[in-house]
């Protein structure tokens, strides 16, 4: 019982090294996880291509995760004393949180190709078929979404990303 106890009170930290924070007390590791990454790429390219100068992008992958582990990030602390990389998880309902301080909204697609390479950026969730437990976020149409992991990739959600207000 000791034991279960310290390890609770000192969490993974002690199992898990590379959970380090930085000295605003975030985590580093999440600065680079894939949801942060695909938010920070979708957004300065839906308003790059909406004519918004490209020198100044709105979004800083930094400041998202930031604003990401301001919102909560509990579950991924528990789940991070099992599996350290549970602390770079993204959920979808943080995609959408995030879209939304940055004046966009989602439209939630079925396929893949009801979207328009010329016109459409959308942030899509894929995983790997098969037994692995591997999610990847990933932005339509700047990564290779359909074929990510080769055949092996399914898509798994896709948020097609517009203005709020507009359909």
């Amino acid at each position: 019982i000791l034991i279960l106890v310290t390890m609770t009170t000192l969490g993974c930290h002690i199992s898990s090294p590379n959970l380090k924070k930085d000295s605003d007390g975030y985590f580093v590791k999440h600065y680079n996880a894939c949801g942060p990454i695909a938010l920070e790429k979708a957004i300065n390219e839906y308003y790059a291509s909406k004519g918004v100068d490209s020198a100044r992008k709105p979004a800083s992958r930094k400041q998202i995760s930031r604003t990401i582990q301001d919102s909560g990030f509990a579950s991924r602390q528990l789940l991070s004393f099992f599996n350290s990389t549970a602390i770079n998880i993204t959920w979808p309902s943080e995609i959408v949180d995030i879209l939304d301080k940055y004046g966009l909204e989602i439209v939630k697609l079925k396929k893949i190709d009801q979207l328009d390479k010329e016109k459409d950026i959308a942030i899509v969730l894929i995983r790997g078929k098969f037994f692995t437990e591997q999610y990847h976020w990933v932005v339509y149409p700047i990564d290779n979404v359909k074929s990510f992991w080769g055949k092996n990739t399914v898509i798994d959600s896709i948020y097609l990303i517009k203005k709020k207000g507009k359909q």
